[in-house]
């Protein structure tokens, strides 16, 4: 398996299966991620090696299912043009993805910052570049093809939430916090948006799925939603 860079909030590690082998945090001014990288892999090792970056580096949006959307290009025209309405910034610094889902479903775009992979390339030859809990959405699903309720990526300082109803990604809530409390609140407007008007909120099943240990914040969104279950991702 190869060894994988981990790109947390505010700490980069060098993992080789379930092992952490080295941890360098890093702040938010210009180079401080290229220096924590340089410390971790100090001399560039010959096998390629994939990355895993969380949710907060990467911007994300939904884009509603258009039949007369059929060609990749396409899609990845809408994807540019809404990421510039939402963000008001063009995409020319950023490396935009779309994400296949069934028709007539929403589907995902995510990008990440263009700064960020050549940090990455800069240090090691890379095998993927993945946004984890993208990843951890997957594998999710493969297991409860009907999952209703959050998946979450929780930072100090801001989470990524994704509400699903009956298996399908409905809204998507990136939102930076200075209590819990905000985040809660965040998360009650999103899910209520996410069930819509004729959905059961006693609906059973309902969780919150959590990437990364993070008990109070696991707590507050259960409270948000209602949910019944916690789910512990990765």
């Amino acid at each position: 398996m190869a060894r994988e860079l981990v790109i947390g909030g505010r700490e980069a590690a060098l993992c080789d299966a379930d092992r952490t082998l080295a941890r360098e945090a890093f702040g938010a001014e210009p180079g401080s991620l290229q220096v924590a990288l340089q410390r971790l892999l100090p001399v560039r090792p010959a096998e390629p090696i994939v990355a895993s970056v969380a949710a907060g580096h990467a911007r994300m949006v939904l884009l509603p299912w258009l039949p007369q959307l059929t060609r990749p290009d396409r899609w990845r025209s809408l994807a540019a043009s809404r990421f510039e309405q939402i963000f008001c910034e063009s995409t020319d610094g950023w490396i935009l993805r779309v994400a296949e889902d069934v028709p007539p479903r929403p589907r995902l775009a995510a990008a990440i910052p263009n700064a960020l992979l050549q940090s990455l390339q800069s240090v090691a030859k890379l095998r993927a570049v993945r946004v984890r809990l993208l990843d951890e959405l997957g594998l999710l699903l493969q297991r409860e093809r009907g999952f209703s309720g959050c998946v979450a990526q929780v930072g100090p300082d801001s989470a990524c939430l994704l509400m699903l109803w009956h298996g399908e990604l409905r809204r998507i809530r990136m939102r930076r916090f200075d209590a819990l409390q905000e985040l809660a609140v965040a998360a009650r407007s999103e899910w209520a948006a996410a069930r819509g008007p004729d959905s059961d909120a006693a609906a059973p099943g309902i969780a919150v799925a959590m990437l990364g240990r993070n008990p109070l914040a696991a707590e507050h969104l259960s409270s948000a939603i209602g949910c019944s279950r916690l789910v512990q991702l990765g």
